[in-house]
Parts: structure tokens; sequence; C-alpha cells
């Protein structure tokens, strides 16, 4: 759940005189028209963007500026009809300096089901925001051996969403061949960034990157087959830096296309199949050279699963079908160094895809909750009721764990402890200082489900009387808790929750 922001034209006076001098263009249509559409009185999303890129008036809609612009947006939803892949049709270019203000996230919509287009697209070098508005029904699908990126929103510049959200945008693509340079692979079905990216009160839900089937390809005397596409990100696919503050990244899906089989007709009597493609980051993935920061923020609800490996054939000609593809990483996989503070990860999960019929094996599974090439650093953070391997995998680089709830199995966080982490109900995450707690049992956790229980986004409760309350290390104490509570300064609660007393 999000904090809503306030009245829109509040909103809208604030910032234009935090701003000062920034033109601001007023939208008084919820139409699709661009430049080439005759003058109607109006000026629309689109017409103002052209206005701001451009620094020329169209219709009604004032000219922008050199410098950043504002484009203020009402109430309503501007359903996006103009396809093609133009700066002035197909999805929104935002090639100057510009903030999308609407009148909150839940009135202002803006939505690109209607042109299988994304939605937005930030060029290189523009610093652009999307405030109190949703971004949702956009998509891409490749053709053959085409890499997709950027279901919703593609970033190429720096980026802030603010009390915004990106909800259910999708990513396809088309079957592997023998000479794509990139593969058939889907990155990012909300966001994709390879720019700097910062969520604030934001949330990025429901949100699809599915790479393509595999494929049997016939050479001379020789076959090969390739396995389907990965899924990259579900949410969140960034080469740069990400900032994810005070929101939610939930219900994303990152899913590996299915093998396939052929029995091709060059080829009397051969009979091929291929695996299923790999699920990386249900709710994040990561590749940046620049640091990794959650902070207050929920990754629940996301998944990694591996594609159906391609069928084999039964008896009597039995021949086992393909493997399944792999998962990793249900909420996160990051291969940059991760600092996760007060912050909820629960209920993901990362599943091997099923294998071929009949008797093909299931694919690997690793790091339900997250994995961490780089190392990670957990400070009050609740990890809980993730599935998938080990639920926090972690590989090189340094790490550290303090203060923090982990209902989870672990693999690679040997010497990691900071002190005052529960560990629930085993213990494989290393945690060895003094005032660590290990194989507490779920009834004396006491780890409530998540829901709303004040501050921007979902947590998980827990009672005074819980394993974790007061179990936190005064050293390790951080000033508020992930909904802003405050937390004491010694005997503070371990997680992303301090219990009321």
């Amino acid at each position: 759940m999000l904090v809503r922001g306030a009245g829109f034209a509040l909103l809208a006076l604030a910032l234009v005189g935090a701003a000062c001098c920034d033109t601001t263009i007023l939208v008084d249509s919820l139409l699709d028209e661009n430049g080439s559409t005759p003058a109607n009185g109006t000026c629309t999303l689109r017409e103002a963007l052209i206005a701001a890129n451009t620094n020329a008036a169209v219709d009604t809609c004032i000219a922008g500026q050199a410098g950043a612009d504002v484009i203020s947006l009402p109430a309503g939803t501007v359903a996006l009809t103009l396809a093609g892949t133009t700066d002035d049709t197909g999805d929104l270019d935002l090639l100057q300096d510009v903030s999308l203000v609407g009148a909150g996230v839940d009135v202002t919509i803006v939505e690109a089901s209607s042109i299988a287009d994304r939605v937005i697209d930030v060029a290189g070098g523009v610093t652009a925001s999307l405030i109190d508005l949703t971004v949702r029904g956009g998509s891409q699908i490749g053709g053959v051996g085409v890499l997709v990126t950027g279901g919703g929103v593609q970033n190429a510049g720096t980026l802030t969403l603010t009390r915004a959200a990106v909800r259910d945008n999708a990513l396809h693509t088309g079957e592997a061949t023998f000479f794509s340079a990139t593969g058939n692979h889907a990155e990012g079905g909300g966001i994709w960034s390879s720019g700097t990216l910062a969520l604030f009160g934001s949330e990025v839900t429901g949100n699809l990157a599915e790479g393509g089937p595999g494929g049997v390809t016939c050479l001379s005397l020789s076959c090969y087959t390739f396995p389907g596409g990965q899924g990259r990100g579900g949410g969140v696919f960034a080469s740069g830096a990400v900032t994810i503050t005070d929101s939610s990244v939930a219900g994303n899906t990152a899913r590996g296309g299915a093998g396939r089989n052929a029995s091709p007709a060059a080829f009397p009597g051969y009979y091929l199949q291929s695996g299923g493609g790999g699920a990386v980051g249900g709710g994040v993935r990561a590749t940046a050279t620049a640091a990794l920061a959650i902070e207050r923020s929920t990754l629940a609800g996301n998944v990694a699963v591996g594609g159906v490996g391609g069928a084999g054939l039964p008896v009597p000609n039995y021949v086992p079908g393909a493997v399944g593809g792999a998962s990793t990483g249900g909420a996160l996989v990051t291969d940059v160094a991760a600092t996760i503070t007060n912050s909820t990860v629960t209920e993901n999960g990362a599943a091997g895809g099923a294998g071929g019929e009949p008797s093909g094996a299931v694919g690997a599974a690793s790091g339900g909750a997250l994995v961490a090439n780089a190392g990670v650093a957990l400070a009050h953070a609740t990890v809980s009721a993730n599935a998938g391997g080990a639920e926090v995998a972690v590989g090189v680089g340094s790490s550290s764990i303090a203060n923090s709830v982990l209902a989870a199995s672990c693999s690679g966080l040997a010497g990691a402890s900071l002190g005052g982490n529960v560990e629930s109900p085993g213990d494989t995450c290393g945690l060895t200082e003094g005032d660590d707690r290990v194989n507490v049992s779920g009834a004396a956790l006491e780890l409530a489900g998540l829901a709303s229980n004040g501050g921007p986004t979902q947590t998980q409760a827990i009672p005074s009387a819980s394993a974790a309350a007061g179990a936190g290390r005064a050293a390790n104490c951080l000033p508020i808790d992930q909904r802003g509570v405050a937390r004491p300064a010694s005997a503070c609660d371990s997680g992303a929750f301090e219990a009321s007393e």
C-alpha cells in the first residue's frame, strides 16, 4: 500500500514554486493526439511532451524551455492509441528534462494496452520524474532471436519515481536462433534502466518478463538446439545505479521460455529437444557496477520460474524429455554489493521449470528470497516465508548481517554476523555472535503475515513477547523501523518492525 499524495493543486503549486522558473504545461485532454492532428483547442499529454521536447507550442500546449519542464496531468486515464516508432507516435519519448505530475497514483493513469508498445522511454542524458501517476499496460513482443527490454518504462537517463506506480506491463519474445547475437531474452517487465533509477514511495507490481521458446536449427550435416530464452527482472532490470526507498516491488514474474522439440525433415530418424530457459530475479535483476540500495521497502510475492523442457517421446520410442530451466532469486538477483535496510523480503519464490514429458528433470532453483553475487549488507531486515533452494544465497564479496530476522535457510554467509540477529527455525546463516539467536521456533518468533501496519509499505508485525523483541544489539539499532516508528537506542527489536510496548 502506498501513502497517497496531497491534493493535486497544492502539489502542482509546490512543484512550480520549488522549480521557480520551470515551464508548466497544463494537459486538459485525455485523448492521444500529436502535432499531425488538426488543432482542436486542447492540450494532450503527447502534444505537451512534443512541446517540451521541441520548445515549440503545439495546439494549445505552451512551448517548453531549454531547461526542465513540468507537465501537469489531470485525473483520468490517458490511453495511448497512436502506434508507431517515431518521436511523436508509439511510446512517449522524454527527450529533454521533464517531470510528469499527475493528480494521484490511483487517479491519473497512462496506459499503452492499445499500441503493443511500452509506455515511456527516457533518452540518455535526460533527467525525468514521474510523480503521482500510474504507468500500466505496456508491452514489448520481440521476433525470432530478439532481446526485448522495458515493458512499461525504459530509462537511459536519470529517472525518479515519486508516489508513482508501474503496474501490469509485460515482455514476450520469439524463439531462439543460431544467428542471434543477443538471444531471445526479456529484461525488465516493468522497468529497464541503463541509467540511474530511484523509487520513492512508489510501487512496481504485477509485471512480467518472459523469455522466448527454444529452437532447433539444422545446417549442412549438423543440427543444433537452443534452450528457451531467459526472463530477467520481472519488475526491474537495471545495469545502472538503483535506489528503492519506502516502496514496494511485489507480484512480479520472471519466466524462462519453454524448450522445443522437432524431427527435422532433412534428418530422418532424428528427434531433438532443447531445455527450458532460465529465470533470473522475479522482482529485481541488478547487473550494475554501482551499488544497489533498498531501504524501508518491501519485496513480496515475486517469482522466478524456469521454462518447461522440450518434450521427449513415450514408449516404445522412448526419449526422455529435456531438463526444465533453472531459476534464481525470487525477489532479487544482484551482481553488485547490495544494502537492504529496514526492509521486508517475504513470500517470494524461485522454482525450476518442469522437465519435458516423459521423465525430464526439473530445473534447479536457488535463492527463493535473494541471490547476492557480490555480497550483501542486511540491517534490521526481515526475510521470511520465501521458497526455493537456500532462500538467501550469497556469493563472493563482503557481507554483513545486523539486527535482522532470517526465517530462512542461507548459504555463503559464514562470518557475516554483526550480532543481534534471530534465525528461525534453523542454523544455516552463520549467526555465531554471542547475542545472535538461532534455532528459534516459529511459535517463539511469532512473526505475523504481511499486512498494513502503518507507514508507506506493508510489514510483518511481531508482538512484544516475540523472540525478536529486544533482541537487537544496541550498537546496531537504527533510529526508526520500516514504518518510520522510533526505535529505542538500546534493546531495539530485530527485524524491520519495532513492536509497540
